[in-house]
C-alpha cells in the first residue's frame, strides 16, 4: 500500500486535497452537521482530535489542503519542490499560531470567569 503511494505521489496529493476540501466545506457551511456526525461516532475520536473551536479545525483543513496541492505541484513540475516545501512550512506555522492563540484566548476566558 505505502509502496503504491510513494510512487504515485499524485494520487495521495490528490486524496490529501480532496478530504481536505471537503471537510472545510463543511467548516464553512455545516459547522453544527460536522459537530454532531462526531458527536454520533465516538469511535471517530481514535483517529481525529474534535476541537470545540472552529478557527483551528478551518486552518487545519487549510494546511492539509495546501499540502496535498503542494504534493500536486511539485509533482507535476508546475513549481519547485523547495517552493512547495516553503508553502508547506508556511501553512504549518499558521496553524501553529492559530491553535497557540486561540488556547491563549480561551485561557485568558477562564481566567475572567474564575476571577
Amino acid at each position: 500500500m505505502f509502496d503504491f503511494l510513494f510512487q504515485h505521489p499524485n494520487i495521495t496529493g490528490t486524496v490529501i486535497a480532496a478530504i481536505a476540501a471537503i471537510e472545510l466545506g463543511f467548516l464553512a457551511f455545516r459547522f453544527e452537521g460536522y459537530k454532531t456526525f462526531f458527536r454520533r461516532r465516538p469511535w471517530l475520536h481514535l483517529l481525529f482530535q474534535e476541537s470545540e473551536s472552529r478557527i483551528v479545525l478551518v486552518s487545519s483543513a487549510i494546511m492539509f489542503l495546501v499540502v496535498g496541492l503542494s504534493i500536486i505541484g511539485a509533482e507535476q513540475g508546475w513549481l519547485t519542490r523547495p517552493f512547495c516545501g516553503a508553502i508547506c512550512i508556511v501553512a504549518f506555522l499558521n496553524f501553529l499560531v492559530t491553535m497557540i492563540h486561540d488556547k491563549r484566548r480561551g485561557q485568558t476566558q477562564n481566567d475572567e470567569e474564575l476571577g
